[in-house]
């Protein structure tokens, strides 16, 4: 697992959250990142269903995003 962060601490004031994947359905966690202001979502609640379910980080732009 990739681990940017294991607490706020390390995030410079912002959360640190367990990115999580799916593999054949079943999650797991596959890195710990932290939040930034430029994310689009930091929980998946955020993401409305026509923007997708998963809050899930981006690693092209770097940032949390609806997937």
């Amino acid at each position: 697992m990739v681990a940017d962060c294991g607490r706020a601490d390390d995030c410079g004031g912002q959360a640190c959250r367990v990115d999580v994947g799916a593999c054949v359905g079943a999650p797991y966690a596959e890195a710990s990142r932290c939040t930034s202001p430029a994310d689009d979502c930091v929980i998946p609640s955020e993401c409305s269903p026509k923007r997708g379910a998963l809050c899930d980080f981006d690693e092209v732009n770097e940032m949390f995003t609806c997937d």
